[in-house]
């Protein structure tokens, strides 16, 4: 029996993949015989695969695959060296790096403040790591002394040095008093 696939790839999706490309580059246009190429001239694909996908190495390999042990102890790309954040963020800085979502998602105050910043100016001024404060531009200029972010609505009283965790609905739809 034939097992049958939820999903099946449209022409357009097909032809902008990598192994599309691949196949291209090595004169397929069947994916039976590709795959059978990559099967049996492993070695070839994957030294094309490390360079497509842009692996960086601190340490060219002696070969891409030791098969002395065996194929089912293969050693891959023995005595290369990479530190792979080196190949993952190759991107432009302000390119998505990574994308992650909690099935119950939290937010850190830090993250709510950052994602503040961005519908509204930020604050001025600077945190102070050492004291675990917000040095506030206008609280130092004026007062001469930093002020403690309480991380509460405007107007709630007493300061907090180290703000609580707090999901993003338990989160003050106010600006923090900093």
């Amino acid at each position: 029996m034939t097992p049958q696939h939820s999903w099946h790839p449209d022409k357009e999706v097909i032809e902008n993949s990598n192994i599309h490309k691949m196949m291209l580059q090595n004169g397929f246009n069947d994916y039976a015989e590709f795959w059978k190429w990559t099967a049996s001239d492993k070695p070839e694909f994957w030294k094309q695969t490390l360079s497509n996908l842009g692996i960086r190495l601190k340490r060219k390999y002696d070969r891409i695959v030791d098969l002395s042990q065996g194929e089912e102890r293969a050693q891959w790309i023995p005595g290369a060296q990479l530190n792979i954040v080196d190949s993952c963020f190759q991107n432009a800085d302000d390119s998505t790096a990574v994308v992650f979502q909690e099935e119950k998602p939290r937010m850190t105050l830090g993250q709510w403040l950052g994602s503040r910043s961005q519908a509204a100016p930020a604050p001025s001024g600077s945190w102070d790591t050492e004291r675990s404060t917000w040095r506030s531009a206008d609280a130092a200029s004026h007062r001469g002394a930093s002020s403690r972010c309480s991380g509460r609505d405007a107007g709630s009283a007493g300061s907090r040095t180290r703000p609580r965790r707090r999901s993003a609905s338990a989160l003050p739809k106010s600006s923090a008093t900093c």
